[in-house]
């Protein structure tokens, strides 16, 4: 009986050592769920990144024992996980290629754990960020982008940055609850429907989005010089003429502007096709507003 029992252990050990040594990794060198060699270098970089971080904070710490990096060779699934910011930016990182041309994120979904991602100066048309559940900020500017799909997803998302792409269109934070900045400043929007605890930043002098096609609902001041505007004629849909009575500043109905003066409307009413209209107006800078809905 004692050997038979001694033959099992010995089993059950041998069993346990080759699931061990055999347990699935990933060799970020080499996968090949990796199209593009510029992803596959920016994805290595974070990962140094982290492993400077973690050995600082070890450091710190004064945890005993020596510091074990993670092997970007054997990425075990808590690895995977452990990658929280992901950076390809073609303003840090030098190379004749590098990352500009990169088009291709095939393989990055694998890294769900991601909380950051920042990628700008490439030429990507086009992000899925529907794997990305975690996601809290991502730092999309100045790509080639004309689609960003995925966002309804995001429950997490706090920053949106997709300044200077080629956007006319997004859709997907039309019922999102978040709080959240939404940079759009330099693509070629002319309206985007988006929740109402997102801050939206637009362009400079009036160029501004509303926030649903209804020409009922006013969204925009902007500063110019040491006077504050809004410019009606940005939205689409509305009937300059029909625009009446408004409570502060000064209406032109030829070009939609509304001129307030040099003190920012923190409140005013006007009506709309005899409707009256109550409105709330927030300005951080002169890049800066905040969507309400009329009322």
């Amino acid at each position: 009986m004692k050997n038979i029992r001694y033959f099992c252990f010995t089993v059950l050990l041998f069993f346990i050592a080759v699931f061990t040594v055999n347990a699935e990794t990933m060799n970020l060198e080499t996968d090949t769920r990796i199209k593009e060699e510029n992803l596959r270098t920016c994805l290595i970089s974070s990962y140094n990144a982290l492993n400077t971080l973690n050995e600082l904070l070890h450091d710190q710490s004064g945890s005993e024992g020596e510091f074990v990096p993670i092997n970007v060779q054997a990425l075990t699934d808590s690895d995977i996980l452990a990658l929280k910011k992901f950076s390809c930016q073609s303003s840090s990182l030098t190379g004749p290629d590098y990352p500009k041309k990169l088009n291709d994120l095939s393989g990055l979904e694998i890294f769900t754990g991601l909380t950051e991602i920042d990628i700008s100066g490439t030429t990507l048309s086009s992000i899925d960020l529907s794997s990305f559940i975690n996601l809290e900020k991502a730092y999309l500017g100045s790509n080639l982008l004309k689609s960003v799909t995925g966002l309804d997803r995001l429950t997490k998302l706090t920053v949106l940055r997709l300044s200077n792409n080629q956007l006319s269109s997004l859709t997907g934070l039309e019922n999102t609850t978040n709080t959240m900045e939404l940079i759009i400043e330099g693509n070629k929007f002319t309206h985007i429907k988006v929740g109402s605890n997102v801050t939206v930043y637009g362009d400079k002098q009036g160029d501004g989005y509303s926030i649903i096609d209804d020409p009922k609902i006013y969204n925009v001041v902007y500063k110019s010089g040491n006077n504050y505007y809004t410019n009606l004629s940005k939205f689409s849909g509305i009937d300059l003429s029909k625009v009446s009575n408004v409570s502060t500043g000064t209406y032109d109905s030829a070009t939609g502007i509304i001129n307030f003066g040099t003190t920012k409307p923190e409140k005013f009413t006007y009506s709309y096709d005899n409707e009256k209209l109550g409105v709330t107006v927030t300005l951080v800078d002169a890049l800066s507003v905040k969507f309400y809905a009329n009322g």
